[in-house]
């Protein structure tokens, strides 16, 4: 009796986990980040649970396969502007690229949760024989590593190096300006460098994420060695 309850709970875990946690957590990501990287991420895990196992993808093991591979490709995606960059020329093909120039910038700082550095930046173009002139709000964040907050003296660092990397990238002409001829929206993108690790968001979840397990771990260490030393004496 006690075996069959058991086996009971467990069939019950196993459907909360993987028939309602497991999707709506999956829903969440694939809503807040572009489709393709879902896409893609799905096709490389069919092919590479179909190597492995060689049975269907109805099965929770895929789940198993896919979450790993789709969190590697978000990874990748936050910490490569370069990679946006081409995801939205690959995604968005009627949008035309065109001249622009950058003529003003405001560097602000977001505190609360968020705890960065962010640039508003405004910008204009021609299409066709109209001008636009645009502001993109929030383009650029320069994020801080700070466990639970930011002194005024990181505050004022963050937003320094954060405007002398705009000002460098706009002098060197590090970004790419789209229109869309249907809609006359338009995209910024800046910087198009391959990697940048300060505005990613993954990449401050992360090093936070080990900043707190090492803190703790580091404390036991210290308080191992003092108690080592005092038997010693």
């Amino acid at each position: 009796m006690n075996r069959m309850q058991s086996d009971s709970k467990n069939k019950t875990s196993d459907f909360i986990v993987f028939k309602i946690i497991y999707p709506l957590l999956g829903l969440v990501y694939i809503a807040i980040n572009p489709i393709s990287l879902f896409i893609f991420a799905f096709l490389i895990s069919f092919i590479v649970y179909y190597l492995i196992f060689r049975n269907n993808i109805f099965r929770k093991k895929f789940l198993f396969v896919l979450a790993p591979i789709y969190l590697g490709i978000l990874f990748t995606y936050s910490i490569s502007p370069k990679i946006q960059c081409c995801e939205f020329e690959l995604t968005h093909p009627n949008w035309t690229r065109l001249k622009g120039q950058v003529y003003d910038f405001n560097i602000s700082w977001k505190g609360g949760k968020s705890r960065k550095s962010t640039a508003d930046i405004s910008y204009h173009y021609i299409a066709g024989s109209q001008k636009f002139s645009r502001t993109a709000i929030g383009v650029i964040d320069r994020r801080s590593h700070s466990i639970f907050w930011a002194s005024d003296n990181e505050i004022k660092d963050s937003n320094l190096k954060l405007r002398q990397e705009v000002t460098n990238y706009i002098k060197d002409r590090n970004f790419k300006i789209f229109h869309n001829p249907k809609t006359n929206e338009s995209r910024l993108l800046i910087p198009l460098n391959f990697l940048l690790l300060s505005n990613s968001s993954g990449f401050s979840i992360i090093y936070g994420m080990l900043k707190i397990i090492l803190f703790p771990f580091l404390l036991i260490m210290i308080f191992l060695s003092i108690k080592k030393v005092t038997k010693l004496n």
